[in-house]
């Protein structure tokens, strides 16, 4: 079982053998648990982390530093777009698709 440090960003990761850094923490939009992470390779390209079970310390109530790597997945612009909120933000903000 893998897990992925959950508790800040700009942390070191290692999945699959591969060396990341946690960019960006995903909360889920339903109840802000944690439910995913970016990584972005040491070797380039940037990967989605699902998460699933906690693991590790549980350090407040509810939060847990670690949680186990269910799958990860290479993304492209776009889905970091669709999956961070940006896609839906950037019309607001007046861009043009």
């Amino acid at each position: 079982m893998e897990t992925i440090y959950v508790e800040v960003a700009g942390t070191n990761c290692i999945i699959g053998g591969r060396r990341g850094v946690v960019t960006s923490i995903h909360y889920s939009p339903i109840d802000r648990s944690v439910d995913g992470a970016f990584v972005g390779w040491d070797d380039g390209g940037t990967a989605y982390v699902t998460t699933g079970r906690h693991a590790g310390t549980e350090r407040t109530a509810g939060h847990w530093t670690h949680r186990e790597v269910e799958s990860v997945r290479a993304i492209d612009r776009d889905e970091f777009d669709a999956l961070s909120g940006l896609a839906a933000m950037r019309p607001q903000l007046g861009w043009r698709e």
